[in-house]
């Protein structure tokens, strides 16, 4: 995959707008360090726009103020639409900030060894287990995230639809 479709998939793949062949592409172990840098190549771009959007945003100021009283609302226009991108991009920021712990920790976990990785799988795999034995056994109620979470023991993700419906 070339460096701009992979860069479009990065941000993609931020957006939740990628199906999981793709997602499971950029993290596979010879990926992971390329999506990392994409993911960082994105935060510049977005600090970039920060920068932008504050001189632009100075600059319609300074044009709104000079026209005084009539100039009024259109100022309040202009803040607000500043406020609105600046906080879309920092909603994107979080997005982009969670990808990019995500690729450290699989980084992380690429650089242990393959009986390591095997005993924590194990050892999560147990607790899963355990988690559904004590629920079913105290017969307590569970919710749709319990249920995902055994789900991923048999190799399923459910969490994604979880997390439309609310």
């Amino acid at each position: 995959m070339n460096d701009d479709v992979f860069a479009q998939t990065v941000a993609s793949d931020v957006k939740n707008k990628i199906n999981p062949g793709q997602k499971a592409y950029l993290r596979l172990p010879e990926n992971v360090q390329r999506w990392q840098k994409g993911l960082f190549a994105l935060i510049e771009n977005l600090e970039i726009q920060l920068e932008e959007l504050s001189t632009a945003e100075q600059e319609a100021i300074d044009r709104y103020t000079k026209l005084g009283s009539d100039g009024e609302k259109l100022l309040e226009d202009a803040t607000n639409t500043f406020a609105d991108r600046r906080q879309n991009i920092a909603r994107f920021r979080f997005h982009v900030d969670k990808r990019v712990d995500e690729a450290t920790r699989l980084l992380a976990a690429n650089s242990e060894n393959a009986d390591e990785r095997a005993n924590t799988v194990e050892f999560f795999r147990h607790a899963i287990q355990k988690h559904k034995e004590l629920i079913d056994s105290f017969q307590m109620d569970y919710s749709d995230v319990d249920e995902a979470l055994w789900a991923t023991i048999t190799g399923q993700w459910n969490f994604d639809e979880i997390e439309k419906e609310l």
